[in-house]
Order: structure tokens, then sequence, then C-alpha cells
């Protein structure tokens, strides 16, 4: 099982829903190569180029993007930082945040401790709570540091 927010959940549906293939990946080249950091990159920097031109256009027009402002691409390693961030602000367990990060753990304490059923569902819960509140203006979002 993994860990995917609600939020998430439409983009990864029109990815999958885009390929004909049933077997594809969503993030991988082939089976024999199923993800490759670089491979997502370049995708994220097509899809960030697209958005940028596109908001751009629409500042032409009317003022939206105006408002919104150009997109500042990030890495995965910074996308990970946010992920972890965002989970404590949730709530969710510095133990089960390790787990969904796959940080390895080393101890003893981490390899006979184990997620009981119905903790991934519960704890996407509580990070869709925080990002609804977030998207909603009930919850302060965290900015960028200066």
């Amino acid at each position: 099982m993994v860990f995917l927010a609600d939020m998430l959940r439409p983009f990864i549906e029109r990815l999958l829903e885009a390929n004909a293939n049933p077997d594809a990946l969503v993030f991988g080249l082939t089976t024999e190569i199923p993800f490759e950091p670089k491979n997502v990159a370049r995708k994220a920097q097509t899809a960030w180029r697209a958005e940028n031109k596109r908001r751009e256009e629409v500042h032409e027009g009317s003022g939206e993007a105006a408002k919104l402002g150009l997109l500042e691409p990030i890495t995965l390693h910074e996308a990970r930082h946010s992920f972890s961030t965002f989970l404590d602000h949730a709530g969710v367990s510095e133990a089960c945040a390790d787990r969904y990060m796959v940080h390895s753990n080393g101890s003893v304490a981490g390899r006979y401790r184990h997620l009981l059923p119905g903790q991934i569902a519960e704890d996407r819960k509580l990070f869709d709570a925080y990002l609804e509140g977030v998207t909603a203006g009930k919850v302060v979002p965290l900015t960028a540091a200066q």
C-alpha cells in the first residue's frame, strides 16, 4: 500500500487513464528501469514550463496569473522535505512518517515496530485534513525560508 494524498489522486488517475497499456508505469520508463529521478525531473520541468507559459498567457488576458505568479521548480529532494514537514504539521507520528518517507532505521526498536492495519488510511486522513485546512485558509500555510 502506498501513502497517497486525496488531492493527488485525480492527477495520478489522469496519468493512468492517458496510457492505453494497463501495465504502464506512472513514473518509470520500462520494467527494467521502473524509476529514475532524472526522468521524473524531466517530466516535472516540462510540466512547470507548460504551466508557467499558460500563466503568462492568462496574465496577458486577465489577471489570474498575476495573482498566482509563476511556479518555481523544486527537486525531488525538496519535495521529500516538504512532504516530511507537512506530515509533521498534520500530526502524523515521527515513526510512521519515517516509514512513509522510506527512511532506513538500523535501531532494534525500528526493526520490531510495525504499522497497524488501517494506520496508513488514518494518517492519510490527518494529512488530507491538514492540506484541506491550508487551502481553505483555516490553517496558516508554511512559507519558504527567505
